[in-house]
């Protein structure tokens, strides 16, 4: 399971980073980077300087998203808020229940990838009209992302919160 839902994160994340440097050849040289109330542009930047952002907030994710999968296997298992803990962490049970949280991680920054990807879509599509980055297409966007996250949680939490058969 772990496996495929890394290479799935991993695929995402080059497509990220491809997007960011796609875009880059197709952006006018001074970008609007911040706008009032009013949706008038006040601050500008450099086209290197958005490009290298992108790609610094997608590597960024994805090395903290790396970085939680690999610090999930090193927490003592006192330390670990696992309902049923000593069930689920047994030696027999111990390999498939970390495959099942690593799983979990990835999933969620692979939803954090398609946000990044959708938002990104639309801060070029702002950047090419000269213009904020409408909340009618971000706010789907990060609605998405929340509901994706809530159900990558339910369907990791829920199942081990069921009492263990007797230990069996």
């Amino acid at each position: 399971m772990r496996a495929g839902f890394q290479a799935v994160f991993l695929g995402l994340l080059a497509l990220a980073l491809a997007q960011a440097f796609w875009q880059h050849a197709r952006r006018p040289e001074r970008i609007a980077s911040h706008f009032d109330a009013a949706g008038q542009a006040d601050r500008w930047t450099t086209r290197p300087a958005r490009t290298a952002w992108q790609a610094a907030i997608v590597a960024l994710t994805a090395a903290l998203v790396q970085g939680l999968v690999w610090f999930n296997r090193r927490v003592p298992d006192r330390h670990s808020r696992l309902p049923h803990r000593d069930y689920w962490l047994a030696p027999a049970r111990r390999a498939a229940t970390q495959d099942r949280l690593d799983a979990a991680f990835l999933a969620a920054g692979a939803c954090l990838m398609l946000f990044f990807l959708g938002l990104f879509h639309e801060v070029h599509r702002a950047d090419l009209a000269g213009s904020a980055v409408r909340t009618s297409r971000a706010a789907p966007l990060l609605a998405g992302l929340l509901a994706a996250i809530a159900t990558v949680a339910a369907l990791t939490l829920l199942p081990l919160n069921k009492p263990p058969d007797n230990g069996r």
